[in-house]
């Protein structure tokens, strides 16, 4: 397939070049000329870091697809070079990490999610397993990039600012409180909003230069003598003018701490900036290869491959059994469970239906949720083993400190990740069932009693679930009611009522006074329903739409049963007795009686009548009862 085609001048040239290198590259592998595969591989590994400097996307989309065909071709023929093809992958990467912005987003984005993910399903699909390993090895050991919880964990404790903020400035409460907010606002999206959805990276950065400005300005004001005296010094405290000079260049030496510590400089590169690209680095690479777990389960129930044989590597690569010290570099699998889970849950989009299209079709028809969740209990599975059992989920006492904070928005993150969690817990089970009831198959890879770790398993789900339910149930009890939702309950409720009620065509209706009507007394004219408290806060998602209906119609109908009791009761009232209860006479009585009382000028126009005659007179078609 020729790649010179296409209207823009650029695309043309750059696919002419492509041409070329990939009929030399094609050549020189029939040649078995290592020399000059080698040679070419270089040179497109040169255009393609040019490729990437530019802001056409439709370069990197060519480049890419050159190196994708390029790929396929060497992995079909088995040929030498296709080890220099998947090393290219991590040093690629490892530009995105070193030179930070070097590589856009997008760019970085479509290199993991499509073409490395594209260049290992060549790899499973050709059952390549020495290149496989090759690939697993270059990125523990070239790349070596740390898990994605670990790095979240790291930017958390590294907003703290410790070493840099000078003590002094903690003697002001109300500062604090206001960078603690800040602060807090920072730790929520990288523990929660950019496990979700890893493109919130771009709102983490704008609250980041917010919160950077807000030290910085505090600690700018700091300098000036007479807001040193009045805001940050105690009453009792005394400062002579030599002290507050050195007081100033200690804020001096803060405020260069602090754009370092955020933003980082040519000598040190751990700035919070430079860790959170590696941790977006991180992440897409983790999901990748998540996928590439499941697509394994996929190939090898299919019978193409050795799955386990592929797991085993893919997660133990850097921790053999007969390894001779602790190693360091780790495989791109991360055994944590709350990482797992939130990926589980939203897929980095958000969406709970995102294992519906993971970037890949699993050949023809199949689907691919089936082989995400067994992937994701062999993961829990081995997080147990390796004493990792814990999701992190909250205390009450927590929960009543985020309240007390005024952090709501960690406690409805919370809600909705545990009601997550236990909606997933019955599939859960059903998967790790048809695991446990194949776990022969996967004793390589727990110590030969994977029959033991896949129940184990089954029970953390259970645990968890009720671990969920709990936190749910605690949240539900303190989060403030949503005013939105509590505004469209009673409209519901309201219009419901209205549209069944009859009251106002029975007796004179006056509306209630809050000061004229203080005195009354109301009575319970019908079953007074509990609302769930769920219906009413925000991260619920139920929809209470036809409880809402019910609980007017259910106080209309209380209204009418009231007063037709009250009705019964009143001795005053005059009772007819029909002797033959015939709907005729029925009729001709009510006749007799509406003629009556239209003679005293009153106007009637609703009749009660138990259900069973309302049924007689429907039958015999007596619809003239509607004129009367």
């Amino acid at each position: 397939m020729s790649y010179y085609e296409g209207d823009n001048a650029k695309n043309n040239i750059l696919g002419y070049v492509l041409d070329q290198y990939s009929r030399i590259y094609k050549e020189a592998v029939f040649r078995k000329a290592e020399g000059i595969t080698r040679e070419t591989y270089l040179k497109l590994s040169f255009i393609l870091d040019k490729c990437f400097t530019e802001k056409d996307t439709d370069f990197v989309e060519q480049m890419l697809r050159t190196e994708y065909l390029l790929c396929e071709f060497t992995i079909e023929n088995k040929d030498k070079s296709r080890f220099y093809l998947i090393h290219h992958l991590t040093d690629v990467l490892q530009i995105a990490l070193s030179k930070q912005g070097r590589i856009e987003d997008k760019h970085l984005d479509k290199f993991i999610s499509s073409h490395l993910l594209g260049v290992t399903r060549l790899i499973i699909d050709h059952d390549d397993f020495e290149l496989f390993k090759s690939e697993i090895d270059y990125f523990c050991l070239a790349l070596s990039i740390q898990f994605p919880d670990k790095l979240q964990e790291e930017i958390k404790n590294d907003l703290y600012l410790f070493e840099e903020m000078p003590r002094t400035l903690y003697q002001n409460e109300e500062i604090i409180k206001e960078i603690e907010r800040k602060r807090n606002d920072l730790q929520f999206l990288i523990r929660y909003t950019l496990s979700k959805d890893f493109e919130n990276k771009k709102e983490f950065e704008e609250k980041l230069e917010e919160f950077e400005e807000l030290v910085i300005g505090d600690l700018e004001k700091m300098k000036d003598e007479t807001y040193f005296k009045s805001k940050i010094l105690r009453e009792s405290d005394e400062i002579i003018p030599e002290e507050l000079k050195n007081v100033k260049k200690e804020i001096e030496d803060s405020i260069k701490k602090v754009k370092e510590k955020i933003e980082g400089n040519e000598h040190e590169l751990w700035s919070i900036k430079q860790r959170l690209s590696e941790l977006y680095l991180s992440s897409k690479v983790h999901k990748t290869f998540f996928v590439i777990g499941a697509y394994i389960l996929f190939k090898g129930k299919e019978g193409k491959i050795d799955a386990e044989r592929y797991l085993k590597e893919l997660g133990e690569h850097t921790h053999p059994e007969d390894a001779h010290a602790i190693i360091c570099n780790e495989t791109s699998v991360t055994f944590n469970p709350f990482w797992l889970t939130y990926l589980l849950l939203y897929g980095d989009v958000n969406s709970g239906f995102w294992l519906h299209d993971m970037g890949v079709r699993f050949e023809g028809f199949h689907g691919t949720t089936d082989y995400a969740y067994q992937y994701y209990l062999l993961c829990i599975a081995k997080s147990i083993e390796k004493g990792k059992d814990n999701l992190g989920l909250p205390q009450n006492d927590d929960l009543e400190k985020m309240l007390k904070e005024d952090r709501t928005y960690e406690l409805e993150e919370l809600y909705q990740f545990s009601n997550g969690f236990k909606g997933k817990s019955e599939d859960l089970i059903k998967y790790c069932d048809g695991l446990i009831e194949k776990s022969d198959i996967w004793n390589d890879l727990f110590k030969n009693n994977a029959k033991e770790a896949l129940e184990k398993t089954k029970e953390w789900i259970d645990k968890t679930s009720q671990e969920c339910e709990k936190v749910k149930k605690e949240i539900e009890t303190i989060l403030p009611l949503d005013p939105e939702k509590v505004a469209k309950c009673r409209e519901d409720i309201s219009k419901s009522y209205k549209k069944r009620s009859k009251i106002q065509e029975v007796v004179q209706v006056k509306e209630f006074d809050e000061e004229r009507d203080k005195e009354l007394e109301f009575i319970q004219i019908y079953k007074r329903p509990l609302i769930p408290k769920y219906c009413l806060i925000k991260p619920s998602f139920v929809d209470c739409s036809t409880l809402w209906f019910d609980f007017g119609r259910v106080v209309a109908v209380g209204e009418i049963k009231y007063l037709i009791k009250r009705i019964l009761e009143d001795e005053r009232i005059e009772r007819v007795r029909i002797k033959n209860a015939e709907c005729e006479e029925i009729l001709n009585e009510i006749k007799s009686v509406a003629g009556n009382l239209r003679e005293q000028n009153h106007k009637p126009s609703v009749i009660f009548m138990p259900l069973e005659i309302r049924t007689e007179f429907l039958k015999k078609d007596l619809r003239k009862l509607l004129s009367i």
